[in-house]
Order: structure tokens, then sequence, then C-alpha cells
């Protein structure tokens, strides 16, 4: 695992984070694949801080859930579809919403996806893309074959700068002529608070970018459309401990989001 350094390191938190939840009687997403990585991972791992900090563990969780629901969703409309997940990490999401027809792209840095390949079986509908996000060559090896085409990305554009966002968007308009995608986005209250983030302040990552709204998207790239913007907050509330219920207003102001939007040339 040393050779995860920065935000590349951050993909162990989630896959950590699904592990326990997959070991637990009542689990919220019920991750095997994520539980049998992590036993194979975790002896070259110290996760000792990591055991509290539980507002990062039922938010990590309250959020695979909600885009888990959102994918799925999605897929019922259009079962034949593409799903790119955009700076995969060690996500495991094709196991848990795969309907048998999807094809899924995983684009990461080469070291990530190197580290997937070790640990998880190759698939036929399974495709990894080793490049950053802002190298457009990586979205020239997806073949969409005029099939609707969804990009999820979780918990990887808050590590990004503004003009690296626009960037990003006009690779994807560039190569896709229409898309939905759904954008996890961090709130700007926390953008430069890393080091008060209980999981984040032990590794060398900092939050650059956040947003209340999710508005400055459909700004920067005017032909992509935001059609919903849904909160995580009613499902943490919901699996965390009962008395973060009193602090309900301030958690709905300071988590993540989920902004939806549309692309069409």
């Amino acid at each position: 695992m040393d050779t995860l350094q920065g935000v590349s390191a951050t993909s162990l938190l989630t896959l950590y984070v699904r592990a326990i939840d997959a070991s637990t009687a009542q689990p919220v997403l019920g991750d095997k694949k994520a539980g049998a990585i992590w036993r194979q991972v975790k002896e070259s791992i110290d996760y000792t801080s990591w055991k509290t900090a539980k507002k990062s563990y039922y938010g990590i969780l309250a959020r695979a859930f909600i885009i888990d629901r959102e994918v799925k969703k999605f897929l019922s409309l259009h079962p034949d579809s593409i799903v790119i997940s955009l700076g995969c990490g060690l996500d495991t999401r094709f196991y848990r919403i795969d309907n048998g027809f999807i094809d899924w792209y995983n684009v990461d840095f080469p070291e990530i996806i190197h580290l997937r390949e070790q640990f998880l079986t190759p698939h036929k509908r399974i495709h990894n893309i080793g490049a950053s996000l802002l190298d457009a060559a990586w979205a020239k090896q997806v073949d969409t074959i005029g099939r609707p085409v969804l990009f999820v990305s979780e918990g990887v554009f808050m590590y990004f700068t503004t003009s690296d966002i626009q960037k990003i968007l006009q690779i994807l308009q560039t190569n896709f002529s229409c898309f939905t995608m759904y954008l996890d986005l961090l709130s700007k209250y926390l953008v430069h608070h890393s080091k008060q983030h209980d999981m984040c302040r032990y590794m060398e990552a900092e939050f650059t970018w956040g947003s209340q709204h999710g508005k400055e998207i459909a700004m920067w790239a005017p032909r992509i459309k935001q059609t919903d913007l849904l909160s995580f907050t009613p499902k943490l509330l919901q699996i965390g401990p009962w008395y973060w219920r009193f602090m309900a207003p301030i958690m709905y102001i300071l988590n993540n989001r989920l902004g939806i939007y549309e692309y069409k040339r």
C-alpha cells in the first residue's frame, strides 16, 4: 500500500468503511467484495485512527447508499448503459448494482488501476483505464456505441481545483455527445478544513473545491443542465447515532450533496 500517496491513498478510507459495514449484523451496503479486498490489505495499513472517525464512517455509507440508489434508478430506465466511474479508487459499486447488461469503465491513476487488478478478477464488462482525468486520451478508450452514458464521481472533485474541473467538463463534452452525470459535492465550508476532517487529517490530501448547490457546473459548461440536487443527510440521520438528529439543521448545511446533470450536444 506504500505506492498510494496523497489523494490516491484516500481510496483506502472508503474501502475500509465499506468493509467494516459488510461485517456488521445489519449492513447498510453489504459490500462483500470490499470486505474480501480489505482482508487482503489491512495488515499493511495503519488504520487505528480511522476507528474513531464516526462522522466519516456513516457519511461515506450514506453517500454510497444514495448514489447506489440513484444509479439503480438510472439503470431501470436505461438497462444497457455505459457507466464510467471518474476517479474510481478502490470502489466496488459495479458488484453492488450490476444488472447483467451494463459495461463499466474505471478511470483513475495507473497505480490505482494496477492495485485494483491485483485484487479484482477480470470481468468481460469491466474496463480499466489507468490515466489522469485531466488527460483527454482516456476518453478515447471508451466505446459507447450509441448507448446511454452515466458518469459517476464520488469523493473525487473535492480534491480538484476550479480550472481542473473546467478542463474535465470540457473533456466530457468534447468526447461524448450526451450523458448523465452524478457528482458528489462537498460543502464549501469544508474546503481548506481538511485538517479538521476526522479521517483526512491523518493523510496528505486537502480539499480544494466545494459547492453548496452545484450550479457552478452549469455556469462553467452551459450545455450541462443541473436537473436535481439530493442531500445525503436524511440517510445519514437514519443510520447514524440517534442524538445526531438534534444537529440536523447544521448537518444539512455541512454534509455533501449529490448533483445530477444532463448534457446533450
